[in-house]
């Protein structure tokens, strides 16, 4: 993959995931317990690491961020602890 595609897809994936963190939804702490609620905030490091990386236009990385950032939240849903919205459950595995 060249540069420029590269670049293309670290900013899609860093995007994709800048627009699905605001709309989780996750589940109360008493019902999920405090591990998934450090989860999702590393969910969200990862996030802003990838929107770093981006800044610095080291892509590869960005794009690593943004899937690792994906990959929790996909757990999360498919432990039942945390709501997206049905738009974007295409996304997902589970």
């Amino acid at each position: 993959m060249n540069s420029a595609s590269l670049k293309r897809v670290a900013e899609r994936e860093v995007s994709r995931m800048s627009e699905i963190i605001p709309l989780v939804k996750l589940k109360k702490e008493e019902d999920v317990g405090k591990g998934a609620m450090e989860v999702f905030e590393m969910a969200k490091g990862y996030l802003e690491d990838s929107r770093y990386f981006l800044e610095k236009g080291l892509y590869l990385e960005a794009f690593e961020a943004a899937v690792i950032c994906w990959a929790y939240l996909d757990s999360l849903l498919r432990l039942g602890f945390i709501e997206i919205p049905e738009d974007y459950r295409e996304l997902f595995t589970s």
